[in-house]
């Protein structure tokens, strides 16, 4: 705690999926909580809170890299690292990732249920983009309802149980559904960029070290432990071979307006799901402007176009730049998730129905009318209170709270 207390890490609720359960919150909001305002309570029977996120970098130091891995190529072509950590059981939904991933457990069991990624009919994943190759499954696998999902009978799955030492390979796009029983559960889950089918991964030599430590390997994306997250973000590898693609495809020749064309198709429904609707001039305008951007990053001889013996040669750091400024950030992983997940009307609702009562509002009853009716957290809660009162007053009257809560219900999902 002394020395890893301070850093941020992401929550999710411990069965995912569970609607009745409320999302877990920490001492920075929902979502997010300090390691070690964690461990203070994650073994509490009413805790539902299960570390999901990156690893922070200065943790770097005590987590090695397998052989097999340490000794290949991929050793430098790591997307992101996670780490897992919960207490008294965790179950997934049924998923595909859209990383190739290895799973190393640390302590605790987890419970493995494998399924060929053909099923894709059968499993009713949540499949709305051409090229998303993550995706949720409707079914839930504690309560299948057959009526509903006829087709899941027809899946064949595999099962195996892995035990702390062991480290599993997860091929992106594959289905599965964990679950981790019993007491402290933790892992590690590294994830590759777009990892080649044909990669040598036993290449380690007589006398070479057999593992190496993962703060020397070459992360793309590493979490220094607070602010933004980037769990999640588009893959850098695949970004640049679509990028190549369109390039060959296009006289070997990228400007703008063949961005443009990338960023449409990295944007388009997966089949069965195309819309009628013609793209907005303000979406038209949006990847304008994106593709104009994108375009520069890459572009550092101030070129017209570039071919794609140009874009092999550019480094690592020049795609990356490209990527994070290809699409937003998740707003999970900012320390405004909480503001897009609590329901402005909710919150309005509660208030109008405490002042039927009320001429005046204090700092608690507000936090507890926020957390209990609303679903938000202290934390969140007291900024607000805090905003709307710089003057930090203990109480409120009606019209002053209405009147401070009018601009700051605009954070709030609508």
């Amino acid at each position: 705690d002394s020395k890893f207390g301070h850093l941020e890490l992401r929550l999710e609720e411990k069965v995912e999926g569970e609607s009745n359960d409320q999302l877990p919150a920490g001492k920075f909001g929902i979502g997010r909580d300090t390691l070690g305002n964690f461990l203070s309570g994650y073994k509490e029977p009413e805790s539902n809170g299960y570390i999901v996120g990156e690893l922070p970098e200065a943790m770097y130091k005590d987590v090695n890299i397998i052989p097999c891995v340490a000794c290949s190529s991929l050793y430098n072509k790591i997307q992101e690292v996670n780490f897992w950590m919960t207490s008294k059981g965790a179950a997934s939904a049924i998923h595909r990732d859209a990383f190739d991933a290895i799973n190393c457990l640390l302590s605790g069991r987890k419970e493995w249920f494998f399924m060929d990624s053909h099923y894709n009919d059968e499993v009713y994943v949540v499949h709305r983009a051409k090229y998303e190759l993550g995706g949720l499954s409707l079914v839930n696998p504690r309560a299948v309802d057959l009526e509903q999902f006829p087709k899941f009978a027809e899946v064949k799955y595999a099962f195996l149980t892995v035990n702390p030492g062991d480290c599993l390979y997860i091929p992106s796009g594959y289905y599965h559904q964990v679950k981790s029983p019993g007491g402290r559960n933790m892992a590690v889950s590294v994830l590759f960029s777009k990892m080649p089918r044909n990669v040598q991964l036993n290449t380690c030599t007589d006398g070479q070290e057999r593992s190496k430590p993962l703060a020397g390997a070459g992360v793309y994306l590493p979490y220094p432990g607070t602010g933004v997250m980037r769990m999640g973000t588009l893959d850098l590898e695949f970004l640049r071979t679509l990028v190549n693609n369109f390039t060959l495809h296009h006289d070997d020749r990228l400007n703008e307006q063949v961005l443009q064309n990338v960023l449409a198709d990295l944007q388009a429904p997966a089949e069965g799901y195309e819309s009628s609707e013609e793209t907005s001039a303000e979406e038209a305008s949006m990847r304008l402007e994106t593709a104009d951007r994108v375009f520069r990053i890459l572009n550092t001889e101030k070129k017209s176009w570039l071919s794609v013996a140009e874009l092999d040669a550019l480094p690592v750091s020049t795609w990356l730049e490209a990527v994070l400024n290809l699409e937003p950030v998740d707003i999970s992983n900012t320390y405004d998730f909480e503001y897009s997940i609590v329901s402005a009307t909710a919150i309005m609702d509660s208030v109008d129905e405490f002042f039927e009562s009320k001429t005046d509002i204090g700092r608690s009853e507000w936090i507890k009318l926020y957390t209990q009716s609303a679903g938000g957290s202290e934390y969140i809660g007291l900024k607000v209170f805090n905003d709307i009162n710089p003057e930090k007053r203990e109480t409120l009257s009606e019209e002053e709270f209405r009147e401070g809560m009018s601009d700051i219900l605009q954070r709030f999902e609508s």
